[in-house]
């Protein structure tokens, strides 16, 4: 064995154990404890990473240009916390898979409603939130919930947190290969599967443009072709947190597509219409939505033939 696949051996078996360790470490900390040391580490990482925290600042400038520079460093900070904040509570909660969740569900009879109509659900959210805890708290009511999602850079990784879905019974489809991820869903849907889908992070050169807080951003069109093609109903759900660290899940009514005219045009109709909801929830509580991702990373100018053809403009 050379000397380069010793060391990926002996990385992979490191970065397994560091994993396995932090993941029982949280279990054994009591959640209120969990909560103070997680804000403390949420404080260090706003004082630490500048440059991915600038990226944040700009995004909130594109967002809301009439927040002052004290209302945007507001913002940040409770972000980090959050996000700490999540981490934390998801593990704990895969740690303690009998514990209750702190979690009230609104709108779940809209899930329901959508079910009986036996094409499967897709379940549009965002990255907002504590998202995984979503996905848990779905598959622990009772629904058979899937998750569509981006695989990991580090497979290792990936698998570890895979294998913790299926002890809640959450079933993970992969983006990637795409052949494979369109043939997944769609049996998924089929069999009468809700599949969570994201839409709300740049989709490089595939994604159809949109307005985003009134800025062009290229978005994914996935759930929209996906309820086109199967006939699946859009449900659109988000879930928050609170002070005192309960969750909130809200589940809207799914209503028709917009199915009349050209195909593309069709489809960027949608696409404009569930990025408008995601961008009410995230208008109404910024702090909770990941601004350290570069939403308007793709340029639209570089890609404008592809726009004019997606959009129908001629």
């Amino acid at each position: 064995m050379s000397k380069k696949k010793i060391k990926r051996t002996f990385r992979k078996i490191f970065l397994i154990f560091a994993l396995e360790l932090l993941f029982r470490g949280i279990g054994m900390i009591p959640r209120c404890c969990g909560f103070f040391i997680s804000t403390r580490v949420g404080g260090l990482f706003y004082r630490s990473a500048s440059q991915t925290l600038s990226k944040a600042e700009n995004n909130l400038k594109t967002a809301f240009p009439d927040l002052s520079q004290t209302q945007r460093v507001q913002i940040i900070k409770d972000m980090c916390c959050h996000m700490v904040h999540n981490a934390f509570d998801t593990l704990y909660f895969l740690q303690h898979p009998q514990s209750s969740l702190p979690i009230t569900i609104y709108g779940k009879e809209h899930l329901i409603s959508a079910l009986e109509k036996k094409r499967g659900v897709i379940a549009l959210t965002a990255h907002f939130g504590n998202f995984p805890l979503l996905h848990l708290a779905l598959a622990r009511a009772g629904l058979p919930f899937s998750v569509f999602t981006r695989p990991m850079k580090d497979e290792e990784v990936g698998l570890f947190f895979k294998k913790l879905r299926d002890r809640f019974d959450v079933r993970t489809i992969y983006s990637l290969p795409r052949r494979q991820a369109v043939s997944e869903t769609l049996e998924a849907l089929r069999s009468n599967r809700i599949v969570c889908i994201q839409m709300d992070q740049d989709n490089g050169s595939r994604g159809i443009w949109v307005d985003f807080f009134n800025r062009p951003a290229s978005t994914p069109p996935g759930p929209v072709i996906f309820a086109l093609r199967t006939g699946a109903p859009i449900v659109p759900m988000y879930i928050r947190s609170h002070p005192d660290h309960t969750y909130t899940i809200e589940i809207m009514p799914f209503q028709q597509l917009e199915n009349d005219g050209d195909k593309s045009l069709v489809i960027q109709k949608n696409v404009t219409r569930y990025t408008g909801v995601i961008e009410t929830w995230i208008r109404k509580y910024p702090a909770q939505w990941g601004w350290i991702h570069d939403r308007w990373k793709t340029s639209m100018a570089e890609n404008k033939d592809r726009f004019l053809s997606v959009s129908g403009v001629s």
